[in-house]
């Protein structure tokens, strides 16, 4: 049995900011409308004080996949 190919990645971001209390979820691409890139340019509302985690998940045809691990940046 073959798998079924990915229609879309979700990338999300938080922040974490410095007293490490962490911000909501953000989605930035893939959850409104199927999106396949898997490059993603964030270069406004970036605090200098915060870090930020993101995460990416795919979908394919029987749903969305797991989350994966949060890559803090």
């Amino acid at each position: 049995m073959k798998g079924s190919s990915v229609t879309s990645y979700h990338l999300q971001v938080q922040e974490v900011f410095s007293d490490e209390t962490l911000g909501d979820w953000t989605d930035l691409i893939g959850y409104d409308e199927d999106n396949l890139a898997v490059k993603y340019t964030m270069a406004t509302d970036l605090h200098k004080t915060s870090s930020y985690a993101f995460r990416v998940r795919c979908r394919n045809k029987w749903g969305w996949g797991l989350w994966s691990s949060s890559l803090l940046i």
